[in-house]
């Protein structure tokens, strides 16, 4: 408050200086609070896939590698972006932790948007080609894929520190200027572009494939009900996905507006803060979205949450059954 009172009696030249204080206030504070909620969800969907063996499915690769991703934004990306905020002196102005402020944002969203593009191929694989599933996704595949796609982000985002800036002393920290614009065109929109329209196409060809299956008999086969679970599950992780580019969007879009000369520098600077902590809060949501609509996580979730949503009857599939349960949401049996 004295810092406020302080600056709010200089002269009108700086009046934006308060304003923007002020702003990054907000920001810090929603940001930290956001953290230990995206650590500590994320954290725990790691550790239910790796420690229960009825997770241990090939889907949940996928699933694990997205919540690393979401668990380097709580790491990573709320540190680095709150010490800018906090405008510390000789911070923002360095080289390296400029640089660096991007290359974790960069890798955090553009595993995740990878991430759900591979799980939206697996998705369309498992509802399309049922029966050759365990030959074509296999724990081998998955890694594979997951590995590459790693190293395609791990490459993209570093790098801008081994020479590919513009950084210089006197330029502002912002993405859009210490950047060069060919860059930004790889990493931003053709990096983004591939993954939302993957995404978008394989839910797509996977919802028209759906929409061709007969309805199921009163009396079904075992495949008949892994089918269900294939389609169930596969709802679950479009709504994942849909959730993801509703909160990232408004960021992906008002970066752009940099370009545009006649609008206000300092009010793009303010839509970009506020769409990038709406678009770090979707780290938080995903944990919560498996533990809600999934009930195999459900399950194991409540031995670390206590959610209404979590508060569902178990109905087995047979007497003395240790197997997911009918209404289970399993990404898939093997």
């Amino acid at each position: 408050m004295d810092f406020i009172n302080a600056t709010a009696n200089l002269t009108n030249k700086n009046y934006q200086t308060v304003n923007l204080s002020y702003h990054n206030f907000i920001f810090l504070t929603v940001n930290l609070l956001l953290a230990p909620f995206i650590i500590g969800g994320n954290f725990v969907v790691i550790r239910c896939i790796a420690t229960f063996p009825r997770l241990h499915t090939v889907s949940n690769i996928f699933v694990s590698s997205l919540a690393v991703a979401d668990l380097f934004v709580g790491l990573l990306v709320i540190p680095f972006y709150s010490m800018h905020y906090l405008e510390l002196e000789g911070f923002a102005e360095s080289k390296y932790t400029c640089l660096f402020k991007y290359v974790f944002i960069i890798a955090s969203c553009g595993s995740s948007i990878f991430n759900l593009s591979a799980i939206a191929f697996e998705r369309f694989v498992a509802v399309t080609f049922p029966f050759r599933y365990v030959t074509l996704i296999t724990h081998k595949t998955a890694k594979v894929i997951i590995a590459l796609l790693w190293i395609y982000v791990s490459v993209l985002s570093l790098t801008p520190l081994f020479g590919l800036n513009t950084w210089r002393p006197d330029v502002h920290c912002d993405f859009y200027q210490v950047l060069p614009r060919a860059y930004i065109v790889w990493a931003s929109f053709t990096t983004v572009s591939f993954g939302i329209i993957s995404i978008t196409l394989f839910y797509i060809l996977t919802y028209r494939e759906i929409r061709k299956m007969p309805p199921p008999p009163m009396i079904q086969s075992k495949e008949a009900i892994s089918q269900k679970k294939n389609i169930r599950a596969t709802y679950v992780m479009c709504v994942v996905s849909v959730t993801f580019l509703v909160f990232w969007l408004p960021y992906l879009i008002a970066g752009p507006l940099v370009y545009i000369p006649s609008l206000d520098k300092h009010s793009i600077e303010l839509i970009k803060n506020y769409a990038l902590s709406l678009g770090i809060s979707n780290s938080v949501i995903n944990p919560f979205l498996y533990g809600c609509l999934r009930r195999d996580f459900a399950e194991v979730f409540r031995k670390y949450f206590s959610l209404p949503c979590l508060k569902r009857k178990r109905r087995s599939v047979g007497p003395g059954s240790n197997g997911p349960t009918e209404n289970s949401f399993p990404l898939s049996e093997n």
